[in-house]
């Protein structure tokens, strides 16, 4: 076998190789085209001074296909107090003029041109306008500023001369008067102030401005993540009042220049010696740090709770599960199949010899007969190489139903993710841990490929001190890799927080638009604090999907198969029961299980699937948005009496129906007969489960005192409130 090495190709270009034998008997031959390179820079770049169109020549697409041409236009004036706008536009590729941004006398434009192929962006082309009034860098605003312990008061007016302006203005601060820099923190994705980086720029306020405001600069406040760190005197600052609108093909980012300096103190002697001394002492103590923290590190690395990457969330004695158990129930018979199994559950709990081993009974017992070892190779998730991009070490992806990564610069497809069916639909969902901190470019090309257009996050950043995961979206804009990721809009709606991205790759000319529902009221390894809202959190994601379908809906918790199973296991029983009028928990979860290791994680959340499967199907969704209360109580008003009753009493029987599991709960309490005189009815007796115990309130025989009382949940804050008997 040999080997030839062509000398230097074209790019984009057409070969035909062939390999011959004299005299000319011809072996093989084939065609092949070099790789796309970037463009060239574009050329005669002209302004038709009557009408302020930048026109500039076509490029040829002898070094790539020309996907369009990318536009920075830089505007600096010095009139209105003096501006500073950057845009950045994305045209196709038939385009080859532009319109420049009119703001009158004393304007500056500096525009970079620079066309695009699929390999990327290539040399700039730049033209310079120089307006009547050449404004030295961004124009500085004169203002009749008061500096005083750190702050400076700053006259602030909505920018008003874009008549798409919006109200809510950003307010950044750079430690310059230099140009270049506040350019840079104009069109940039600024952080909050750092204390260790006290020079570098920062985003100190959002501000819903509508109206003229004097602002604080450097109060010290907090708010939207923001701190409004107090300014250093002796330091110069530009505070920019900053606007930004985005969209798929364009953004522009304005801004609004106060300068001012915070003058200089002298500091005597005597008074900086004890600063002197503390920067010393600090110096000794970073210095032992260096010393001392690799041996801490080793310690808390060998204590089994000291951190959540790559530990080993603790697994269930390992069992293959059953499959020849008889679960299926009716949906009309599931209330009574439901109270079966409860009755076996208390019975069980209320045997008296707490020392014998007793077997689990009702739910419990279906749920210790699940399979909890490792069904099936999941060699890609043990490799060397794809140890770091585990969250937990012993959640890994079956190899056989595992997300692969088409292949990247990295040369690694691995990811910690699964595919995962749905009621008759293979491949419905993506099940996937929650992304790490080296994860995150990995996680959105996995939404790329896989064409999701809807994310479902099942927890919080933190939960209990611990990182439970990375924030992988931008609050405004950021590249992940060859992805930027822009956020367009956020609400919340019955406590899920919906966020809607722009998200697009390097070197394609469509955007993609991606749907978070980001539901938070769910601690980790427990059930939903509000079980209507994950049945309303479930029919947002089918109708988001049918809407606009695409490829799997990707669903993540921390670990991707607590709660991210019990939310997919709930998906396909509801449809189940719509389809078949049938449901059956135990062999829905063991069939959940074959595709990811040990989802649905706690017996609590097993049990927890009967109950919000007898609620969806008993009463539905029937939670209202605080904004549709009144449209919602007119459209009841507005129907006929007997229809209007029909509905407000179907939804009451609901109730009683669904009641009816609370009414098994033991009152060993409230029926002893010390306590029955305390209860104004027999029939309507607290649950020991609920009852409040009055330690303040002791019986003879020291047990604590007794109410008919229960505790209940109010705003999502459990044991917020408590009622009690007349």
């Amino acid at each position: 076998m040999g080997t030839f090495t062509c000398p230097p190709l074209q790019p984009f270009t057409d070969y035909t190789v062939t390999i011959s034998v004299p005299p000319s008997t011809v072996l093989f031959s084939w065609m092949i085209r070099t790789k796309e390179t970037v463009p060239q820079k574009p050329e005669q770049l002209q302004l038709d001074a009557s009408t302020g169109t930048l026109r500039w020549k076509a490029l040829p697409s002898c070094r790539g296909e020309i996907t369009g041409y990318q536009l920075n236009i830089t505007a600096r004036a010095s009139q209105d107090g003096g501006f500073l706008q950057i845009e950045r536009l994305r045209l196709s590729s038939q385009t080859t003029e532009h319109p420049l941004p009119t703001y009158g006398p004393g304007t500056t434009y500096v525009v970079a041109v620079r066309g695009l192929t699929a390999a990327g962006p290539g040399a700039a082309a730049q033209f310079h306008t120089n307006g009547s009034e050449t404004p030295d860098g961004c124009s500085r605003l004169v203002l009749n500023t008061s500096l005083s312990q750190g702050t400076a008061v700053l006259p602030l007016h909505p920018i008003s001369w874009r008549p798409e302006a919006a109200s809510e203005h950003q307010l950044l601060v750079a430690v310059t008067h230099n140009s270049t820099v506040l350019e840079d923190a104009c069109s940039g994705e600024l952080q909050p102030s750092n204390h260790s980086h006290p020079a570098d720029p920062y985003v100190a306020a959002v501000l819903n401005l509508s109206a003229p405001t004097d602002f604080v600069l450097g109060d010290g406040t907090r708010g939207h993540g923001f701190h409004n760190a107090p300014l250093h005197p002796g330091w110069d600052y530009t505070a920019l009042l900053r606007l930004a609108r985005r969209s798929a093909q364009a953004e522009t980012f304005t801004c609004v220049c106060y300068s001012f300096s915070m003058g200089q103190e002298s500091i005597p002697l005597l008074q900086r010696l004890p600063v002197l001394m503390a920067f010393v002492l600090a110096a000794v103590v970073l210095v032992l740090g260096i010393f001392l923290l690799p041996l801490f590190i080793r310690q808390k690395c060998n204590r089994s709770n000291a951190s959540e990457i790559n530990s080993s969330i603790p697994l269930q004695k390992c069992r293959r599960g059953a499959s020849n158990l008889n679960t299926l129930i009716l949906v009309e018979e599931l209330l009574d199949a439901l109270k079966r199994l409860q009755r076996a559950e208390i019975e069980a709990e209320q045997m008296e010899d707490e020392s014998v081993d007793r077997h689990e009974a009702g739910r419990l017992g279906e749920y210790q007969k699940l399979a909890s070892s490792l069904c099936h190779s999941c060699s890609a998730g043990k490799e060397l190489c794809n140890e770091g991009k585990n969250r937990y070490k012993s959640i890994i992806p079956y190899d056989h139903c595992r997300v692969v990564l088409q292949p990247s610069d990295t040369g690694n497809d691995y990811i910690n993710a699964s595919y995962v069916d749905s009621y008759r639909s293979p491949h419905f969902f993506i099940a996937a841990q929650g992304p790490l901190p080296g994860t995150v470019v990995d996680f959105w090309q996995m939404v790329w490929q896989e064409k999701t257009s809807v994310i479902v996050m099942l927890t919080g950043l933190v939960e209990h001190n611990r990182i439970k995961c990375e924030q992988y979206w931008p609050e405004q804009q950021q590249v992940y890799g060859d992805f930027t990721v822009t956020l367009n809009n956020t609400r919340t709606t019955m406590g899920i927080i919906t966020r809607v991205f722009c998200l697009q790759k390097a070197g394609y000319a469509l955007p993609r638009t991606v749907e978070q529902f980001h539901y938070m009221q769910w601690p980790d390894h427990e059930v939903p604090r509000n079980p209507a809202q994950l049945l309303c959190l479930v029919e947002m994601v089918n109708k988001s999907g049918s809407e606009s379908p695409a490829g799997p809906v990707l669903v993540h918790c921390s670990a991707g198969i607590g709660r991210t199973g019990t939310f997919i296991a709930l998906d396909f029983l509801l449809k189940m029961a719509k389809t078949e009028g049938k449901v059956d928990v135990f062999h829905c979860v063991q069939r959940l299980r074959e595709q990811r290791v040990c989802m649905v994680q706690t017996k609590e959340q097993y049990a927890f699937l009967y109950e919000v499967l007898l609620e969806g199907l008993l009463c539905g969704c029937t939670a209202v948005p605080v904004e549709r209360v009144v449209s919602h109580i007119s459209c009841l008003q507005g129907a006929e009496i007997q229809s209007q009753n029909s509905i407000l009493e179907k939804e009451f029987k609901a109730v009683q129906k669904f009641s009816e599991l609370f009414q098994l709960l033991p009152c060993r309490e409230a029926e002893k007969p010390s306590n029955q005189p305390k209860n104004r009815k027999p029939g309507i007796l607290p649950a020991d489960s609920f009852r409040p115990i009055l330690m303040s309130s002791l019986n003879s025989d020291g047990s604590p005192g007794y109410i008919n009382a229960v505790f209940a949940n109010v705003r999502l804050q459990p044991s917020g409130a408590w009622g009690c008997r007349e």
